[in-house]
């Protein structure tokens, strides 16, 4: 029997209120962070419509009592060896959480006092605020990470890819034994001035030589379109006919594959972590995208999970 874990989510200005949840412990150490966030979301319900997992603050209680914050899959890791076996139960778990409504913590504003400052000179009672320091972006290294691919998207295109180019080399094959072909519907061709049958030998008609073969000494089937009296080209051509066989059948199973790939992509897309994903990436390319060394653009899943 699989263990299940029970949550106890607390909630509201002053966590009054409390929601009972439920999961399989196996699920809960392979979830991400922001799947279980937005299963609380779901779990809690109208008191937080309209939130996101990046509006909120989740807390779990540690085995010395106090709320850490969770905000990674790291955190989740840490949280699941937190758990409480209940009492007379083997299979059964128990672990709390209280949910902000605010992602940060609200903090008491400092009440200024005004102190009379005496005997001073007039320049120094007034002070300009010293100016916000303004950050400004390479605007070149911006526009290049808009167009930023996911990982996914990357993989779709190369198999795209890899179907068109196997629809070419398929088509060429065809456009190859068609027209080979097509030299055999012609006939054979006809002797000029001759009633002898046009057979083609051994590069020349029937019964001639190489001395007086009026037609000359032939080496192509497209002379005499007697495929069979050409061993090589007849050879070739089954070559062809093999190699285009091979060649569909493989253009098949990419189609095949791409269509399965394309099915769970548009699944895959339509979940809210990766919506959410997209979003900030989207909101501010160079915070949540980052260059390698050999210049690839890759996610900074650090800044993504820390906001998200």
């Amino acid at each position: 029997m699989s263990s299940v874990i029970q949550f106890k989510i607390f909630y509201g200005d002053n966590f009054e209120r409390c929601k009972m949840y439920r999961m399989k412990k196996e699920r809960f150490e392979l979830i991400s962070y922001q799947e279980f966030a937005c299963e609380v979301l779901e779990t809690i319900g109208a008191f937080l419509e309209g939130k996101t997992p990046r509006d909120i603050r989740i807390q779990y209680r540690d085995d010395e009592d106090t709320f850490v914050n969770l905000s990674s899959d790291d955190d989740l890791i840490d949280a699941c060896r937190c758990l409480r076996p209940v009492d007379n139960s083997e299979d059964l778990y128990r672990l709390s959480f209280r949910v902000h409504a605010t992602a940060t913590p609200v903090q008491a504003v400092p009440v200024r006092t005004e102190r009379t400052i005496v005997n001073e000179p007039a320049q120094r009672r007034c002070v300009s605020p010293t100016p916000r320091k303004q950050l400004h972006f390479m605007q070149s290294k911006t526009a290049e990470m808009t167009k930023y691919r996911s990982p996914l998207q990357v993989f779709l295109q190369e198999k795209r890819k890899a179907v068109d180019n196997q629809r070419r080399r398929v088509s060429q094959l065809q456009a190859n034994l068609l027209g080979k072909e097509s030299i055999l519907t012609a006939g054979p061709a006809k002797s000029t001035g001759s009633s002898r049958k046009s057979v083609c030998g051994n590069y020349h008609m029937e019964g001639d030589n190489r001395l007086n073969c009026e037609f000359g000494q032939r080496r192509s089937v497209e002379y005499c379109h007697l495929l069979d009296k050409h061993p090589d080209e007849k050879k070739e051509m089954a070559s062809i006919r093999r190699q285009l066989k091979s060649e569909e059948k493989k253009l098949e199973q990419l189609q095949e594959e791409l269509t399965a790939k394309a099915a769970t992509a548009s699944s895959i897309q339509n979940r809210f972590s990766y919506k959410m994903r997209a979003s900030l990436i989207e909101s501010c390319p160079a915070k949540y995208l980052s260059t390698t060394t050999d210049g690839r653009t890759v996610e900074n899943w650090h800044a993504i999970n820390r906001d998200s």
